[in-house]
């Protein structure tokens, strides 16, 4: 089951997988990140496919943000590959 929620500014924050948008999202990570900068797609395609991944999307449901949440699902979550577009900094997106 997907969780979503929406804020007042138009923002919703969202676990759904289907609305995850990997390609951005390996943009980002895999070009503009200085932790994982030239990150092969496909290595970061199996890292989002077996973690929880969120993203964050604005009124016209273009991701504008995003978190991996590397997990058990029961007793354990590891924040990492917290992620916001440099057109939506600012905004609180990373604390949400």
């Amino acid at each position: 089951m997907a969780y979503e929620i929406s804020h007042e500014d138009g923002v919703c924050i969202s676990d759904d997988p289907q609305r995850f948008d990997v390609e951005r999202a390996h943009g980002w990570i895999g070009g503009q990140s200085y932790w994982a900068q030239g990150i092969p797609e496909a290595t970061f395609r199996a890292a989002v496919a077996n973690s929880l991944t969120v993203g964050a999307y604005d009124a016209g449901g273009a991701m504008t943000a995003m978190a991996r949440v590397v997990t058990d699902r029961a007793t354990f979550g590891w924040i990492c590959d917290v992620f916001v577009d440099k057109a939506a900094r600012g905004q609180g997106l990373g604390k949400r």
